[in-house]
């Protein structure tokens, strides 16, 4: 399938490299070799990580490398191969027995199932927590096979003391991650402190602040993520609702056409020129607001927004013929809205004109 899929994408050509670079970045896709020795810096972090999982981040920045004589590159290259060579070691020691071999096979579960996405298939972000999950469970099974010989050797802390004093530390740092994540508010402000350059971190921030109507610090989420990136598609998208609801008229207008102007995707996306037409009924161009509106009802006829918008427009101009219907269709998408049903029943036995 993916194969397939690559082969639409590029003119019917069969590629198996250009297949495993199918999620890569498209204006500036990262250059394999460039990606694998970024990895290695990644997969150092992932084991910190296991072993003390602190410093979590839901959209983590990550430096690029360009080559592999760079310092965090190279120790990232001797500690990796370290690793391999202790465990390797243990597999032949006598007395680790079959905790050795049973360890060293965990470590390279680790590494394979790791090499998929910090290797094989170059991904748009260089990092991110949830790869790990399932590399984990051979860094723990190594671990445990470690602690289990150990508490064997005399003189060694009993192993109940050492995984019981584990357990509680680890259960405590999981306890204060989970208040970061209590709300969207709070775990999207811990994510920007950490990745202030991230564009997505700044717009869902922005999100989580609309969605909790707090549309002041949610337009200044969205304006940090359009001075990141000006042409983010969704960030300017979400700013026109955001001033729309703030009752800023002509900056909404303003955000709305220049994206209108950009975007073909905007011009196809009938809740921005919704937002539009919302925008110029608040500057007061009502004749203006209404060609947008029918423009919308042209391609979607059963647009609730538009509907209600016309039929509210030709109440306020006392045209109960028009009103009745736009609210009508508007009844239909939407049953129930009380702007709707309210307007309807005044208008029941009002005169036909046009």
């Amino acid at each position: 399938m993916v194969m397939a899929v690559s082969a639409a994408q590029n003119g019917g050509e069969w590629s198996l490299g250009r297949a495993l670079h199918i999620v890569n970045l498209r204006d500036e896709p990262w250059g394999h070799w460039q990606y694998v020795i970024t990895q290695w810096t990644v997969i150092v972090e992932y084991l910190r990580m296991i072993v003390w999982p602190s410093g979590q981040n839901l959209y983590p920045q990550w430096p690029v490398y360009q080559s592999v004589t760079e310092g965090p590159v190279l120790r990232a290259a001797a500690l990796l191969a370290g690793v391999l060579g202790v465990v390797g070691w243990l597999r032949g020691r006598r007395w680790m027995g079959g905790q050795g071999r049973l360890a060293f096979a965990f470590v390279l579960w680790f590494f394979g199932t790791i090499s998929v996405s910090s290797g094989l298939v170059p991904l748009p972000d260089m990092m991110a927590e949830h790869r790990s999950y399932l590399p984990s469970i051979g860094v723990l099974v190594a671990l445990v096979c470690v602690v289990d010989r150990l508490r064997q050797v005399p003189g060694i802390v009993p192993g109940p003391v050492v995984v019981g004093a584990v357990v509680f530390v680890l259960s405590l740092a999981t306890c204060l991650r989970n208040e970061v994540w209590r709300t969207d508010i709070s775990l999207w402000e811990d994510t920007v402190a950490k990745s202030p350059a991230q564009i997505g971190a700044w717009n869902n921030l922005g999100s989580a602040y609309f969605e909790a109507d707090r549309f002041d610090l949610a337009e200044k989420a969205f304006r940090r993520a359009l001075e990141i990136e000006p042409y983010c598609y969704f960030a300017s998208r979400n700013l026109s609702s955001t001033l729309a609801r703030l009752r800023r008229w002509e900056y909404c207008h303003e955000v709305t056409m220049d994206l209108l102007s950009k975007s073909e995707r905007a011009r196809q996306d009938p809740e921005i020129i919704y937002a539009a037409g919302l925008a110029l009924v608040g500057m007061g161009r009502h004749s203006e607001s209404m060609r947008v509106m029918e423009g919308i009802l042209h391609e979607r006829p059963d647009h609730f927004l538009a509907n209600k918008m016309l039929g509210l427009l030709h109440h306020h101009y006392q045209h109960p013929r028009r009103a009745r219907l736009y609210l009508t269709r508007a009844d239909m998408a939407v049953p129930g809205d009380p702007d709707v049903t309210r307007l309807l029943a005044s208008l029941e036995g009002a005169p036909a004109q046009p």
